[in-house]
């Protein structure tokens, strides 16, 4: 899980995060999952968050950046 993929993305911060919350991104066989699976089931597990567990997994897998836009994104999945 901690192996460093072609475009040299490290996964093993956000394999942690989103373990932390109950959503595994592999597949049993340890192939990565697609990612609107892997959102999916974020989404699902989103509103049992608190609101700072919300931002730290936002900041966590959507950087400093973009950690705004997956909160939109995840208080809107259902529009989505």
């Amino acid at each position: 899980m901690g192996d460093t993929l072609e475009d040299g993305t490290n996964l093993t911060k956000y394999s942690k995060a989103l373990n932390q919350i109950g959503v595994n991104i592999k597949e049993e066989n340890g192939a990565l999952k697609d990612m609107d699976q892997i959102l999916t089931e974020v989404a699902g597990k989103w509103d049992l968050l608190a609101k700072d567990q919300q931002i730290a997994l936002a900041q966590t897998v959507g950087g400093v950046r973009q950690y705004v836009n997956f909160i939109a994104l995840m208080d809107n999945w259902e529009t989505f």
